[in-house]
């Protein structure tokens, strides 16, 4: 894919991960294309081809102008529950085709869709504060104060995402699209782009064959997006009464920490020894499938 520097603000982004690979888009946030990572055995994952955003719904005509037509996206895996995209939809373009496939249980049990939920009450309840937020700054707080320690939560979610069976059958449905594109352009995105997104992208990672401290590293420049609205928002919150410790939970929430991200890692290694052997067992991509991939989306 011939893109030329500095198109859309966009720099060649390195074999590391760094601020080079993030999107400068208008209206959307927390976008980034994977290409330039390096893999262990000598690859390249290909530039403009793999593309991690948050919504799409703000998207302006020149960030539409980027991701269609330079970029040739024609096909975006929306990871959002219902509420979430009822209220802020991806953009109807011609030639354009978002698929809706929802990643939590709660967001399976809305859109009617079968669901055998074990252990789905912190994801529930994850979702829920995500997707039908209490308003203004009170709600926030009350919100927040009521999911209790941040860190402790979100290690759980996240690896209740890894084991979860409905969270494995949207990951199934996000790999089944992926390979369906064939190496053709392809973008996925939830509301932030930070968490059911970013478990996409070291799923995804993994497997291509990126280095483990690589794929930490670019689930964490999530952080450059998001820092200065998680500092307004805490700020904005100890203004309003909230504790120092609130405040900070708050910040942590908006933000991601390396700690979440290893945890996907270490869940799958302890129950299936690889990401390799936990697409295969777990959300049935076959080692031929993952192998077209590599083929696909490496040089």
């Amino acid at each position: 894919m011939d893109i030329q520097k500095g198109a859309c603000g966009i720099l060649h982004p390195g074999p590391k991960a760094d601020f080079s690979h993030a999107l400068k888009l208008q209206g959307i946030f927390n976008a980034r294309d994977l290409g330039g990572y390096q893999t262990m055995d000598g690859h390249t994952v290909k530039f403009g081809r793999l593309l991690r955003t948050g919504k799409l719904f703000s998207a302006t005509e020149e960030d539409k102008k980027c991701l269609f037509k330079l970029y040739g996206v024609s096909v975006a895996v929306d990871l959002r529950g219902t509420p979430e995209v009822t209220k802020a939809p991806d953009p109807d373009e011609p030639g354009f085709q978002s698929i809706h496939v929802p990643i939590l249980p709660e967001a399976w049990a809305e859109a009617g869709l079968e669901t055998k939920n074990k252990s789905g009450d912190k994801i529930g309840s994850f979702e829920r504060f995500f997707a039908t937020p209490k308003n203004g700054i009170q709600g926030l707080m009350e919100e927040v104060e009521n999911l209790g320690d941040v860190e402790t939560q979100m290690k759980g979610i996240y690896c209740e995402m890894v084991e979860n069976e409905v969270c494995q059958k949207g990951y199934h449905r996000f790999f089944e699209i992926l390979l369906q594109q064939q190496g053709g352009p392809f973008l996925w995105h939830c509301t932030g782009g930070k968490d059911r997104t970013g478990i996409g992208a070291i799923l995804l990672l993994s497997v291509l064959g990126v280095d483990r401290e690589t794929i930490l590293q670019d689930y964490l420049l999530t952080n450059f997006f998001v820092k200065d609205r998680a500092d307004q928002t805490a700020q904005h919150a100890a203004q309003n009464g909230a504790s120092e410790k609130l405040a900070e939970q708050i910040r942590m929430l908006l933000q991601v920490k390396k700690e979440w991200g290893k945890v996907v890692l270490t869940s799958i290694e302890k129950g299936y020894g690889t990401v390799e052997s936990y697409l295969e067992q777990a959300l049935f991509i076959s080692r031929e499938e993952q192998q077209a991939l590599r083929r696909w989306y490496l040089e």
